[in-house]
């Protein structure tokens, strides 16, 4: 792959050598055919190193790892998220209008997928910014192609503000530049290089569809110019779209003047418009989209969209299931509020203890279907609880909310008061730590109390620091402190572990 790249650079600045000095003598060349004798050699030399490329692999071709049992496996694990979806939307139709319209959107889009893995037709988009030859080029192509599947053209001009799942749908995109890639053009392949979604995040971006370049308009430069402008193309988009993708075009050539000789001797000068020069981009969309690379295609899209969608219902019930999660924290905590503002506890050991209560682990593994053991749900919470002693997290969380209370001229809740608020801030923090746990789990939980702490380290560390602004817990603190003038100080309560 290396070598046959550097073999192309290479190839193309010797062609661009060569072709400068041709260049220097065609002005004395008498023009014959439907091409200057320069613009001829010119595409043939443009040509020929084309053909040595294609003929050295094959590299741009569809992965042929994907399978229709893939494709049918993605589509049916996505119908069960959707199954859950509605199943768990139903209690709570009312509350929850617009997921109720999303599920309805989502199904009617999968249902269509399934019948969309055999289309006959494959769609190709044809992307680039203004004026660079995209409506003529479709044209060229819907006269010329032959091939089986059909093509579907559609017609796009760039926008960088563009929803980047928008080109999930798309079979293979055939980006068409004038020349030398712009800053607008780099932006939008960059996107595109990093999946469909824009994002460096592998494990949230998707693959993005086929992408074959064409170098358009190359009747407006000299021989030189153009073997330049290929080997810049080349060097630009290296590693990331192979040379053989990079294709060399003029969709609609200006007219040319040709002089020829009469037989009495006397010369005529016409002007004549040559045929377009897309055979490059023929040939080279033969290879991609016929056979069984045009079906790897056709499979990648449904692949794509299957996932895309999956990702989506999941969400949506990730938010179905949030929403329940957070009527269980809010219960919890203001429990643990009222046991620790009833009951003062000596030591931020037993404040975490009292925090982090195991029915509420049990009764959140249940609502995410990722059911614990009730020996697990204790024995996790009283590990967190020492975790989050370890991390210094109580230690930190009660002495910001001392100062949130003080300024607040709270001074008289510094004792059972600052305690009562604490517990309840420790109970959902370690709460929202859960519910983020579980909506990251693919599989089940973990089998062991340590594995599912090790997990949970990182996202104590993340929700911590985004609810620990000072904003953040000044709204919490009146809140909580609201809550707790209602009750009566000399009233005892059991504590809650």
């Amino acid at each position: 792959m290396v070598k046959r790249q550097y073999w192309l650079l290479g190839g193309g600045l010797s062609l661009a050598a060569g072709l400068w000095l041709m260049d220097g003598l065609t002005h004395t060349l008498v023009q014959v055919g439907e091409l200057t004798f320069t613009g001829a050699a010119a595409l043939v030399g443009v040509w020929w190193l084309y053909q040595r490329s294609t003929r050295t692999a094959n590299p741009g071709t569809p992965d042929p790892g994907l399978t229709r049992a893939q494709v049918d496996q993605t589509l049916h694990q996505t119908q069960q998220v959707l199954d859950a979806l509605s199943q768990e939307l139903q209690p709570d139709l009312s509350h929850h209008v617009p997921l109720q319209a999303q599920a309805l959107t989502l199904q009617t889009q999968k249902n269509h997928l399934s019948l969309d893995c055999d289309r006959p037709q494959l769609r190709l988009a044809v992307v680039g910014g203004t004026a660079v030859g995209k409506s003529t080029l479709i044209q060229g192509l819907q006269q010329r192609w032959t091939g089986t599947p059909t093509l579907d053209c559609q017609e796009q001009t760039l926008a960088l503000g563009q929803d980047p799942q928008y080109w999930q749908q798309f079979d293979l995109i055939l980006f068409v530049t004038p020349g030398d890639l712009t800053e607008s053009d780099r932006q939008w392949l960059q996107g595109l290089r990093h999946g469909v979604g824009g994002s460096t995040d592998p494990q949230s971006s998707l693959p993005s569809p086929a992408l074959v370049v064409a170098l358009n308009k190359l009747d407006h430069y000299s021989p030189g110019q153009q073997a330049t402008l290929l080997t810049q193309l080349c060097h630009r988009l290296q590693g990331w779209v192979d040379p053989v993708n990079i294709v060399p075009i003029a969709a609609a050539p200006d007219p040319i003047q040709v002089r020829r000789q009469s037989s009495d001797g006397t010369w005529h000068q016409s002007q004549e418009q040559p045929d377009p020069a897309l055979s490059p981009l023929i040939d080279r969309l033969g290879d991609l989209l016929q056979g069984d690379p045009g079906q790897q295609l056709l499979w990648g899209t449904s692949y794509r969209l299957a996932q895309g969608l999956q990702r989506s219902a999941h969400t949506a019930l990730n938010q179905v299931r949030r929403d329940r999660a957070m009527a269980l924290i809010d219960r919890y905590q203001w429990l643990a509020a009222g046991a620790a503002f009833l009951n003062p506890v000596p030591s931020v050991d037993l404040l975490a203890a009292l925090a982090l209560n195991g029915q509420l682990i049990l009764e959140l593994s249940r609502l995410y279907h990722k059911p614990l053991a009730l020996h697990q749900g204790q024995e996790l919470a009283a590990t967190l609880g020492e975790l989050l002693v370890k991390l210094g997290l109580v230690e930190i969380s009660t002495q910001a909310l001392a100062s949130v209370l003080k300024t607040n001229g709270l001074t008289f809740w510094a004792g059972s008061g600052l305690q009562g608020v604490s517990a309840a801030y420790l109970t959902r923090m370690a709460g929202l730590s859960l519910v983020e746990y579980f909506q990251s789990l693919e599989g089940e939980a973990e089998a062991t109390t340590p594995a599912i702490v090790e997990r949970l380290r990182p996202i104590l560390h993340q929700v911590f620091s985004l609810h620990g602004q000072t904003e953040r817990l000044q709204a919490f603190g009146q809140t909580a402190v609201a809550h707790l003038k209602g009750l009566q100080p000399q009233a005892k309560s059991p504590l809650l572990y």
